[in-house]
């Protein structure tokens, strides 16, 4: 009897503790969890507006050079790469032939000079006279012409950019399209061609900073020219950009350029990402606030924000969605 009466008075103590343990649980508040969320600064700096095109650098002067005729090459004076300057001697081919035709003008002169005297005294007809002094011209264009074709001279200053044919070699003008080509890379141009709706955006001067295939800036330059027509084909319009650093750039190098329609220095700028619907939310305490912003200059990348957060704001980037005002946030970058 003692025995049941332990173990009844067991149970009613253990079901109380139960009970009073069921009601603690019941009554404590519920944990609120804080949302991770990705944000950053507002920052203040130079904000850009532009156009992003690629484009293509051109020489203004680009020279190639051949001998009237085909002919041994004797000598190159010249490798590809070498700086030069106008009437610079690029090469000599053989000269064989340009001997030859000196000792036939040397006996022409000499009998035209003969002649010239004696038409002077009347010794012979203005006939016979016309015949030898049109021979002796003649000989002389083509000594001229040979003496130009046999020593290769540039005319512009410039680098070599490619040599065709080698020292020993016959160079064919038949089958070589030129024997030497001469690039100036002091007088080149970034071309670009543009959509009829963006050119209506675009004046002469404007900035425009070149890049390279992996958008490292390279150098900066500003609008030439807009073309006053669109190509018949494509329907764009064509651009030339002068460079402030030539030399950094090559003759049919394909770049990538951004012409600068705007800019504004010291903008609080954001990333496209944090903006939606006319607003942001920023991070204070811990928590979230959403903010009405006005925005101004935009590129691909970023927005400038007029009004509604100042420099060092923390604005959310990822996470916004169903994102409410005072909701706890935990930054997690």
């Amino acid at each position: 009897m003692k025995t049941i009466v332990v173990i009844i008075l067991a149970l009613a103590a253990l079901l109380g503790c139960t009970k009073d343990e069921s009601v603690k649980v019941e009554d404590a508040p519920k944990a609120v969890v804080a949302r991770e969320v990705k944000a950053v600064q507002v920052a203040s700096k130079e904000m850009l507006a532009y156009l992003k095109y690629s484009g293509k650098v051109e020489a203004e002067e680009v020279v190639n050079i051949s001998p009237a005729f085909s002919a041994k090459v004797n000598e190159i004076l010249v490798k590809e790469g070498d700086k030069i300057s106008a009437g610079d001697i690029l090469a000599k081919f053989d000269d064989s032939q340009l001997a030859q035709m000196e000792i036939q003008f040397t006996n022409l002169e000499n009998n035209y000079n003969r002649m010239s005297k004696l038409y002077e005294t009347g010794s012979i007809d203005l006939s016979s006279y016309e015949d030898i002094a049109a021979s002796y011209k003649a000989m002389e264009k083509s000594l001229e012409y040979m003496s130009e074709n046999v020593i290769i001279t540039s005319p512009i200053d410039g680098v070599v950019s490619q040599i065709s044919t080698l020292e020993g070699e016959t160079f064919n003008n038949m089958m070589n399209p030129y024997f030497i080509r001469i690039i100036n890379l002091e007088k080149i141009q970034v071309k670009i061609d543009v959509s009829q709706a963006d050119s209506k955006l675009i004046a002469s001067n404007m900035k425009v900073q070149i890049f390279d295939e992996d958008n490292s800036l390279i150098t900066s330059g500003k609008i030439a020219y807009i073309s006053p027509e669109a190509d018949m084909m494509s329907g764009t319009f064509e651009l030339g950009v002068t460079v402030n650093d030539p030399g950094t750039l090559k003759h049919n190098q394909f770049v990538r350029a951004k012409i600068i329609l705007a800019s504004e220095q010291a903008a609080l700028v954001i990333p496209r990402i944090a903006y939606w619907d006319e607003q942001v939310f920023v991070v204070q305490d811990g928590k979230a606030f959403s903010r009405k912003v006005e925005i101004g200059l935009s590129n691909e990348a970023e927005y400038q924000i007029i009004s509604g957060v100042k420099a060092n704001d923390k604005v959310i980037t990822v996470g916004v969605i169903g994102l409410k005002d005072n909701d706890p946030v935990k930054i997690v970058n």
